[in-house]
């Protein structure tokens, strides 16, 4: 199990904020620890059974935690201190806890999991919050060079953060991993590539090394349309935006064959290729069948309403989480559900930036290298 010290400087390298200043982090945490106790609210308020929320308490909580770490780090104080002093803050004996029983991450795990206190959970998160407003307080002084006040500050809200978790039986150590896990899956050390879906079928069945694409506009009856080919032949339907209000849309394929080169996936592509992985029925009927064809055509869509309202992402170099997190849960079950959030980024960007091209060009070539993960656009 990893101990404070671990966590703190896993923290310490994924800090990726532009800034030293604590102050800023603080807007972080309060957004964070809004989206913790807006899940009380809505498992109050629409009879959730605890279950239904799990998994996103801990991720939620993950995220708090990373931002109060990411605080003492900025002032140089220890978690193992501030940990122990925030186990001493809490009432022991109403809620009838050793300190001598909570000296370590594995022990409030075990503790926090399995203790039968009566706590009142939405009781717990006003109290929360109330220590984090001394949090903001504190920060939005001129005056804050008050050591001491601070590490009292940072304990108390911890207090009560670990009361939080004790009042919904959360693993703590499961929540920094999931934190750790999404850290890593956005922001590695290192961008790696994993091996593509396909590795292990037959080259018909796989995307070649590289290809060609080329989209143009035609008009046909005073109508516009957007047709695209592989080596000269056409491929797929000539299309249109399919919406009243014209937005381009039209030249939307271009996405599909960024996912297939930064994702290795893309049953939408896969289909217009003829490159479906039939020789393996279930991959056939599961992986690249129609469900899959829809579903990633909703997360291009879901995409597009997005990016239209922000300049298509123009000069856009990091996606809103929101984005990565919806499409997380949208593949889940699905291959691609194993594939990073740097290469979601990375496909949706290099997408947008070839769109945008499309968009005032009206026709271009797109070099797709499906090996070396590179695709870009040329005037034709």
């Amino acid at each position: 199990m990893i101990t404070y010290s671990d966590y703190q400087e896993s923290v310490r390298k994924s800090d990726k904020l532009p800034t030293d200043n604590p102050r800023f982090i603080v807007l972080g945490l309060v957004g964070e620890v809004g989206d913790l106790v807006s899940l009380v609210k809505k498992e109050q308020r629409d009879s959730l059974k605890a279950n239904t929320i799990e998994e996103h308490l801990h991720e939620e909580l993950g995220d708090v935690l990373w931002y109060v770490t990411s605080i003492i780090n900025r002032e140089n104080f220890r978690i193992d201190n501030i940990v122990n002093n925030a186990i001493q803050k809490i009432n022991l004996k109403e809620n009838n806890i050793q300190p001598s029983t909570l000296t370590n991450l594995s022990l409030i795990d075990s503790f926090s999991t399995n203790n039968n206190l009566k706590l009142n959970t939405v009781e717990i998160s006003l109290q929360l919050t109330i220590s984090l407003g001394s949090f903001v307080s504190l920060y939005s002084s001129k005056n804050t060079n008050n050591h001491n006040e601070k590490e009292i500050t940072i304990s108390i809200f911890v207090s009560n953060l670990l009361l939080f978790c004790f009042s919904k039986k959360i693993s703590i150590s499961r929540a920094i991993d999931y934190n750790l896990k999404k850290i890593n899956s956005r922001w590695p050390d290192k961008y790696i590539y994993p091996d593509p879906f396909d590795i292990n079928y037959a080259n018909y069945e796989r995307f070649p090394p590289k290809m060609v694409f080329v989209f143009k506009e035609i008009s046909v009856s005073n109508k516009k349309y957007v047709i695209q080919q592989c080596q000269g032949v056409n491929i797929g339907d000539r299309l249109t935006d399919n919406k009243k209000d014209k937005d381009d849309y039209r030249f939307h394929d271009v996405f599909h064959i960024c996912y297939a080169v930064h994702l290795g996936w893309s049953p939408v592509l896969r289909a217009l290729l003829h490159l479906k992985r039939k020789s393996i029925s279930s991959t056939d009927e599961n992986q690249d069948g129609a469900r899959a064809i829809i579903i990633e055509e909703g997360i291009s869509t879901f995409i597009f309403s997005r990016a239209i309202k922000q300049s298509l992402f123009e000069n856009v170099t990091r996606l809103d989480y929101d984005i990565l997190k919806f499409i997380q849960e949208f593949v889940k079950g699905y291959e691609v559900d194993n594939a990073y959030l740097w290469q979601w980024e990375k496909a949706i960007l290099d997408g947008y930036n070839i769109f945008r091209n499309l968009k005032e060009k009206r026709n271009g070539k797109i070099t797709a290298d499906f090996e070396n993960h590179i695709v870009f656009f040329e005037e034709i």
